[in-house]
């Protein structure tokens, strides 16, 4: 005779009797064992004692509330998964989930579809990683992927290598075909960063940035690039917002939003570490399909 196949026991937690009770109903349809704990207290008595599987854990509950709970649930159980649900809370709950090592997060109302195709996930995968926010150097280029030019260069030097970037192959690296900026030093030392947008900035004359009455013609756009040409490359540098390479990805999100940049220089004290680009970000996004990804694979 073939041994049953364990049923997975789920601690729903929630002060809404109403939700308790519908969901409960809904999850042990698609095969799970539900019990319910109508608060943090409770809830807490019942892991001392119970080896759940899954706790899936309300935010907002009189008495203990959800953050609190979930300390106490990661002093009894530090591997514990917990799943929030989010339905009203605030951004200092949400952060305080990840700080204490949640694997996920589900919004209220809740899918319960959903929800159950999130907790087999996360029982098949067996050891659940907790939701981590990477660190800029672990998103950033390094320096080293980057050209470099020095600061007593000419304009023209700049287009012309950043003219080689663009056209380079389909073959190259994924990371020399992106990065196509330069690092500019003074000797050994880093100066600043220039791309495309700095030289654009030298090509448009003054009178078109002060004047509400100035004209557009065909031609000043070459005027324009033959004066530029032989202009310093000091002139198109300017003092753009850095970060510290210990410093948190949503301070990297506010200087590159705040300041429209296409690149963020990522400092480590006064040295060059790196560089950030809003693409570089979009792939931190959070997908739960990704997330599921990288806790079979790491």
């Amino acid at each position: 005779m073939k041994n049953k196949k364990k049923q997975i026991e789920i601690l729903l937690v929630d002060d809404e009797d109403d939700f308790r009770a519908s969901a409960s109903k809904a999850l042990e349809r698609r095969g799970f064992r539900v019990i319910q704990a109508q608060d943090g207290s409770k809830a807490v008595d019942m892991i001392e004692r119970i080896p759940f599987d899954v706790v899936v854990l309300d935010l907002k509950m009189p008495g203990i509330d959800g953050i609190t709970t979930l300390g106490l649930i990661r002093k009894i159980n530090p591997r514990l998964p917990v799943v929030i649900l989010t339905g009203h809370g605030t951004y200092e709950d949400a952060v305080a989930g990840i700080q204490l090592d949640i694997v996920d997060f589900v919004h209220k109302p809740v899918d319960i579809r959903e929800l159950g195709e999130r907790i087999l996930s996360l029982v098949s995968i067996g050891d659940v990683k907790p939701l981590r926010e990477k660190k800029i150097e672990e998103v950033m280029v390094p320096v080293g992927c980057y050209e470099k030019i020095s600061v007593d260069s000419s304009i023209l030097e700049a287009v012309d290598k950043l003219k080689e970037l663009f056209l380079r192959r389909a073959g190259d690296t994924e990371d020399a075909r992106e990065n196509r900026a330069l690092l500019v030093f003074d000797r050994d030392n880093f100066v600043d960063i220039v791309c495309a947008r700095d030289i654009l900035c030298l090509l448009e004359p003054e009178f078109l940035r002060t004047s509400d009455y100035a004209s557009f013609f065909t031609g000043m756009f070459l005027a324009q690039s033959r004066i530029a040409g032989r202009v310093p490359l000091r002139s198109a540098l300017t003092v753009k917002p850095r970060v510290q390479v210990d410093s948190a990805l949503i301070e990297a999100v506010h200087l590159l939003v705040s300041n429209n940049l296409d690149h963020l220089l990522v400092m480590n004290g006064n040295d060059v570490a790196g560089v950030l680009k809003p693409e570089d970000l979009i792939k931190e996004i959070l997908d739960p399909v990704a997330l599921e990804n990288q806790n079979n694979t790491d």
